[in-house]
Order: structure tokens, then C-alpha cells, then sequence
């Protein structure tokens, strides 16, 4: 949908009435400079979740795509090109960022490249929709991506729940401990605790703070190393 929107927004927008090209040249503009609310797309990552800014993004595209289907003003298809510029600029920023946070990053570079070039073959079905649109049938094309768009949001609702269940203090995990020798042990627990602090015999303390993030407290005298780095094995810290 993403690449078949850009090839056919052209003449789509023409046989609205755009004799001029004046908002083809527009979307152009539009589609460049989408890279400024890249930072409004971290933000949300950071405060609502992937998940949320993932669904709000597909919700976004669905709506350029119901813009684009609607026989209305160019004033208002306008609206529509700043939403697609929004919904893309997104979509890939939060495919970058679930790599990353799913999968860690040993192996990102790959994983990257290969979700693109899957991508890019994909990407080859926007040259039948085109060619249905420019048979006349675009408003029907358009409609049907809404419907696929809008498909999508029940995965974002499930990265959404993984999200919150990952960031649990409940979940079982494994926390470390310094041993009278010095030397880290690590110590189970289960789904019984009763509260997010753990102690360790050095008086340090480590809670789980809203963000999912360890927080510490160290005593008076600093004592105690430990390794707050963590993904999904039960082999290191995790709130």
C-alpha cells in the first residue's frame, strides 16, 4: 500500500481535478519533509509503546487511503497527503525500532536488509493496483487497502499486550546477588513476590520503575556490581 499510493497518487489526483499539477508538486514537498515528525514518532515509541504508535500509524494510512477514495475538494485530499507523509514516516520508524527491541541488535543489520528486500518483493503487487486503478477502478482499489490497513491493527494490538506483559515486575526472571565471595550468584524468583524491590546483602536496592527500566539505590558505601543489561532468556536481570 505504501508504494502504490506514491505511484499512483499522480494521476489519481488529476482525475480529481489537479489540471495544473499543483498538488502532485504538493505531495512531493510533503512527502520530502515528513523527516521533521520523526522525532514526534520516537516520542510516542518512548511514552505509549511501539505497539500504540504502530497502530496509530496504520490507522493513518487508512485514513489517506479513505481521503484518497472520497470524491471530495483537492483542499481535502490535501489532508490526505499529510497523513500519508505521517502514517510512512511511522511505519518505518517503528519497523527500525521493533527490530531492535525484539530481537536485540547482534544480529539488526540482517534482520534489517532482509525485512527491506522482503518488503521491496512485496512491493511488486503495487503495478496490478496500479493498473486496476488506472482502469478506472481506483476508487475501489483505494477502498480496498483501507480494509487491508485496518486488518493490521489486531498485530499491533499484540505487540501492544507483549509489550505490557514484558514489562510486568511480576514475570518471572532471575536477579543477581553478591556472595560473601565476592563472586555473583543468581537467585529465582517467581510470581509470588510482593513487591518490585529486591535487596541484596550489600543493601542495594533495585526496583522496577514504571518504564520497565531498573532503577537503584545504592547504600552509603556504593558497594555491589551488577549487569542491568536483560532481554527475554531468564539468564539475566528483568523486571
Amino acid at each position: 500500500p505504501l508504494q502504490y499510493y506514491v505511484g499512483s497518487i499522480g494521476f489519481q489526483l488529476e482525475g480529481k481535478g489537479d489540471d495544473d499539477g499543483f498538488y502532485t508538486s504538493l505531495f512531493s514537498v510533503v512527502y520530502a519533509s515528513s523527516a521533521v515528525i520523526a522525532p514526534a514518532g520516537g516520542y510516542l515509541a518512548d511514552t505509549a509503546g511501539l505497539g500504540k504508535t504502530q497502530g496509530i500509524s496504520t490507522i493513518l494510512l487508512a485514513a489517506s487511503f479513505l481521503v484518497l477514495a472520497l470524491d471530495t475538494h483537492l483542499y481535502i485530499q490535501s489532508i490526505g497527503l499529510f497523513l500519508y507523509a505521517c502514517a510512512r514516516m511511522f511505519v518505518y520508524g517503528m519497523y527500525f525500532s521493533n527490530l531492535g527491541k525484539r530481537f536485540g541488535f547482534k544480529n539488526y543489520g540482517t534482520l534489517a536488509g532482509s525485512g527491506l528486500l522482503i518488503s521491496a518483493i512485496v512491493s511488486l503487487l503495487q503495478y496490478p493496483l496500479i493498473a486496476a486503478a488506472v482502469e478506472g477502478n481506483a476508487d475501489k482499489v483505494n477502498f480496498a487497502l483501507v480494509v487491508v490497513c485496518l486488518s493490521l491493527l489486531p498485530y499491533c494490538y499484540w505487540v501492544h499486550r507483549r509489550e505490557k506483559s514484558l514489562g510486568n515486575p511480576d514475570q518471572k526472571g532471575v536477579h543477581r546477588r553478591d556472595s560473601p565471595t565476592g563472586i555473583l550468584d543468581q537467585k529465582e524468583y517467581g510470581n509470588d513476590d510482593n513487591d518490585s524491590g529486591y535487596s541484596w546483602e550489600n543493601d542495594s536496592e533495585y526496583s522496577c520503575s514504571p518504564s520497565g527500566i531498573l532503577d537503584q539505590k545504592d547504600n552509603e558505601d556504593g558497594r555491589g556490581i551488577i549487569d542491568n543489561s536483560w532481554d527475554d532468556s531468564d539468564s539475566e536481570i528483568s523486571c
